[in-house]
C-alpha cells in the first residue's frame, strides 16, 4: 500500500491557455435575483431565455477581429421577453471571449434555475440576463470584490495607493472615452521608484454614455479607496470593472512570455485519479479556496519582493486546515516569467488536483507544491521524474562524454550547496 507520506506526483501535458479557461467549473461571483421574479419550468420565458443564450455566442460581428468586445441580444414578446448581454474583458481573443460565454451560458442556468435576472462573472467574461431591457442603464449592483491579502507591510503603501489611484484614473478616461463598440483601456507603471510594475485596466459596457460610465467607475473606485492598503484587487459591477495587481495577470495585454510546457512523465492522468485516494486526504471546496489563495500569493510575492532568489513560500490558516505552498524558479529566469509560471501553475495544479490537499508540479521555468504539512527544510526526492534525450548518440564518444558531463555535474552541485540561505 501507498505510504501516506508519499506526496501526490502530477506531470502532464498542456497545449494552450485556453485549456484553462474551458476547464473552469465555477464562476467567480454570480447572483441570482430572486426579487427580480421568477418563472416556471417548461414555459414559454424558460423557452427564450434558452434560445437567446444559443444566440448570443455567435451573434454576426461579435468575433469578426473588429474589437468589439460586447452583446446583446433579446427574443420573445410582451412579458416573455428575455433580454441578455455578454461583455468580455477587451483584450480576450474571440474564440476564448465565445468559449467563456458558452460555458457562463450552462452554469449560469444551472445555478439560477428559475430567476428570470441573473449575472455572473469569469475572468474573461461577464454574461446578464433579464425580462427587462439592459442597454444604456448604468447599474452598480449587485457588484462583487476581491483584495489581495498579501503582507504589504514592507513597502510605502501610501506612494503605492497614490500610484494605483493615478493609473486607475487615467485608465478610466480612455475606457469612458472609447466609442460605441469598446470602452476598455489597459496599461501599466512604474512604481515604488521604479523597482515595481503595476498593471491594470478599466472597462465599461459600451452601450452607455461617456458620462455614465465614467460615473460608474467613479464609484467603482471609491471601493478601492477603502481598501488602498491592498497591493492588488478588482471591482465588478454590471455595467462597469476595474483589476490592478503587481504582477502581469493577462498575458494578451502585456505580452508576458508565456511559461513553458510542463514535462511529460510516465504517470497518466487515470493512474493519477486513482493513486489520489491513497494520497494526503481530500480537501473540500473551502480548502481548495484557500489553497487557490496561498499559492496565489506565493507568485505575487515574486514581483512584490524582486529579491531574484527564485524561492518563495507562503502559508494561511489555523490548525489542521493550515495551507502551505512553495515555489522555486529556475535561477536564470526573470522575476516576471517566474510569476507568470507560478500564477498558471496555481490555475492548472488546482484543477488537475480538485480535492488532493497535496500536490507538486513542474514546468521548465518553476515548481509550485503545496501541501497541509509543513515543507520548509525537508530534503524530500520522491516523487521524481526523469527526461532524457533519445538523440542518436552514435557518432560520439559516449564514455568521454558521459566523463564530461559527471564532472560538470559535481562541480554544479558543489556551487549550488554552498549557496545561501537565499539561492
Amino acid at each position: 500500500m501507498v505510504s501516506s507520506r508519499t506526496l501526490l506526483f502530477v506531470c502532464l501535458m498542456f497545449n494552450i491557455l485556453v485549456t484553462l479557461v474551458s476547464a473552469q467549473k465555477s464562476f467567480l461571483c454570480e447572483f441570482c435575483e430572486n426579487e427580480k421574479g421568477n418563472f416556471t419550468t417548461n414555459s414559454t420565458y424558460q423557452t427564450n431565455l434558452k434560445q437567446v443564450l444559443s444566440i448570443l455566442p455567435s451573434t454576426e460581428g461579435f468575433f469578426n477581429g473588429s474589437g468589439n468586445s460586447f452583446v446583446s441580444v433579446s427574443y420573445g414578446q410582451n412579458s416573455d421577453e428575455v433580454y441578455a448581454i455578454g461583455l468580455c474583458q477587451g483584450d480576450v481573443e474571440p474564440h476564448i471571449c465565445r468559449s467563456c460565454l458558452n460555458q457562463s451560458s450552462e452554469l449560469l442556468t444551472q445555478t439560477c434555475p428559475n430567476q428570470k435576472e441573473a449575472i455572473g462573472w469569469f475572468d474573461e467574461c461577464m454574461l446578464r440576463y433579464s425580462h427587462r431591457s439592459l442597454i444604456g442603464l448604468m447599474e452598480t449592483h449587485p457588484k462583487f470584490q476581491l483584495w489581495s491579502t498579501q503582507n504589504s507591510s514592507f513597502i510605502d503603501m501610501d506612494s503605492f495607493s497614490q500610484d494605483v489611484t493615478t493609473l486607475l484614473e487615467n485608465l478610466k478616461n480612455g475606457a469612458a472615452a472609447g466609442g460605441s463598440l469598446r470602452k476598455y483601456a489597459a496599461g501599466n507603471a512604474s512604481v515604488l521608484d521604479q523597482f515595481q510594475t503595476l498593471y491594470a485596466f478599466a472597462q465599461c459596457t459600451p452601450d452607455l454614455s461617456q458620462l455614465d460610465c465614467n460615473n460608474c467607475l467613479d464609484e467603482a473606485l471609491e471601493d478601492f479607496q477603502q481598501h488602498n492598503r491592498s497591493v492588488g484587487g478588482r471591482v465588478f459591477t454590471p455595467s462597469c470593472n476595474f483589476r490592478y495587481e503587481v504582477y502581469p495577470f493577462d498575458g494578451h495585454a502585456y505580452d508576458t512570455p508565456p511559461a513553458s510546457r510542463l514535462q511529460s512523465a510516465p504517470l497518466s492522468p487515470p493512474a493519477m485519479a486513482t493513486d489520489s485516494k491513497t494520497r494526503k486526504g481530500n480537501k473540500s471546496n473551502k480548502s481548495r479556496t484557500v489553497i487557490i489563495a496561498v499559492v496565489s500569493s506565493v507568485a505575487a510575492v515574486v514581483l512584490i519582493i524582486s529579491l531574484g532568489n527564485g524561492f518563495y513560500t507562503s502559508s494561511y490558516g489555523q490548525n489542521s486546515d493550515e495551507v502551505y505552498a512553495i515555489g522555486l524558479c529556475r535561477g536564470d529566469v526573470d522575476p516576471h516569467v517566474c510569476c507568470s509560471c507560478l500564477n498558471q501553475s496555481t490555475q492548472l495544479l488546482t484543477q488537475t488536483c480538485p480535492n488532493q490537499k497535496e500536490a507538486i508540479g513542474w514546468f521548465d521555468e518553476c515548481m509550485l507544491r503545496y501541501s497541509n504539512r509543513f515543507l520548509i527544510g525537508l530534503m524530500e526526492t520522491h516523487r521524481k521524474f526523469h527526461s532524457w534525450s533519445t538523440q542518436n548518440s552514435s557518432f560520439i564518444d559516449m564514455n568521454s562524454f558521459s566523463q564530461d558531463v559527471k564532472t560538470l555535474l559535481e562541480n554544479l552541485k558543489n556551487g549550488a550547496a554552498a549557496g545561501g540561505s537565499l539561492r
